[in-house]
């Protein structure tokens, strides 16, 4: 269960860091 979240949270992670980087850049 635990491995469950930490696998949705880095998913979630990386997709918040994807749209801020895309953010910046505009």
């Amino acid at each position: 269960m635990t491995d469950i979240l930490i696998a949705i949270f880095s998913t979630i992670g990386a997709l918040a860091i994807l749209f801020a980087s895309i953010g910046i850049l505009r």
